[in-house]
């Protein structure tokens, strides 16, 4: 254990798009909002605090350029998909929407991104933690898209 120079700015750029929810939040969320699986959402928020904190705490051992690669073009998707919903209206189903065949982009980007950290930085700690958020995260998304659908 330590502190992880690399992994800080890979923790912060994957946080960073989720606080344009404070000023910029969906102009037509449901209320109440839809109901999710309660494990799913623990394992959710388990995966999101592990993998930030794990990023950074964790001493690195660089691995092999391709992850950073890939990390920087899940970074960039995500924050593409991001434009997507301000330049869109902000509108709820925005946040859900698929992108082709991925039916929840905006769940599934940052926990490939995390995962290509952990390679990247050779963080198997945050492989497993990554590995945790997809299954919260992609199921509550899955369950918030199927609810706002209908």
């Amino acid at each position: 254990m330590g502190f992880s120079l690399p992994g800080l700015p890979v923790a912060l750029a994957i946080l960073a798009p989720s606080f344009l929810l404070l000023p910029f939040p969906p102009i037509d969320a449901p209320s109440p909002a839809p109901r999710t699986s309660r494990i799913a959402g623990v394992l959710e928020r388990v995966g999101q605090v592990g993998c930030l904190v794990l990023a950074v705490v964790v001493t690195p051992v660089l691995g092999h350029p391709g992850w950073l690669i890939a990390l920087i073009a899940l970074v960039a998707l995500y924050y593409a998909l991001w434009l997507r919903y301000l330049l869109g209206g902000r509108h709820f189903r925005l946040l859900y929407a698929p992108l082709g065949p991925i039916p929840v982009p905006l769940a599934l980007t940052p926990v490939l991104a995390f995962l290509s950290a952990s390679f990247w930085l050779q963080n198997w700690f945050l492989t497993g933690m990554a590995v945790v958020l997809g299954v919260g995260h992609i199921t509550v998304s899955l369950q918030t898209a199927r609810a706002a659908r209908t």
